[in-house]
């Protein structure tokens, strides 16, 4: 199973997290077979990095595409989080890192580096491991 947020832009400038929780309840699913691999996603990322680190990465072949990258004990990618130029954004993990906490590190750094995740957090597509993860992010916030 990977973790997968996909987000669309939508969300207004004034709803408040109450709000914005129940628009992400109510999205529509993304079916399994939409779900990113690890591998393909990994590729636009440096494979390895500092270890135990997060990095912000410009992602290779998207128009001002950016993202974050998590690295392991080890210095090898486990986790991403990325931003598409329509605003989309997707968390994979490694499948050997599910369940440890990195796509909620991930959305931390992001939101804390700059990145208005609740304006991106509105009504869009999730997965159920994505959905979840998201509102356990919102519930911090």
């Amino acid at each position: 199973m990977i973790r997968l947020a996909r987000i669309i832009l939508e969300a207004s400038d004034n709803q408040d997290i109450e709000d914005i929780k129940r628009d992400v309840q109510m999205a529509r699913s993304v079916k399994f077979w939409m779900e990113p691999e690890f591998g393909a996603e990994a590729r636009a990322f440096p494979k390895n990095g500092t270890p135990n680190s997060i990095e912000k990465h410009n992602i290779k072949n998207v128009n001002n595409g950016v993202g974050f990258a998590s690295y392991d004990s080890k210095g090898e990618i486990n986790g991403i989080l990325s931003f598409n130029d329509k605003g989309m954004f997707k968390i994979v993990t490694r499948e050997d890192s599910l369940r440890q906490g990195i796509g909620m590190e991930l959305l931390d750094y992001a939101n804390a580096h700059g990145v208005d995740l609740l304006k991106v957090v509105g009504k869009n597509n999730y997965s159920n491991s994505g959905r979840s993860l998201i509102l356990k992010w919102l519930d911090k916030q």
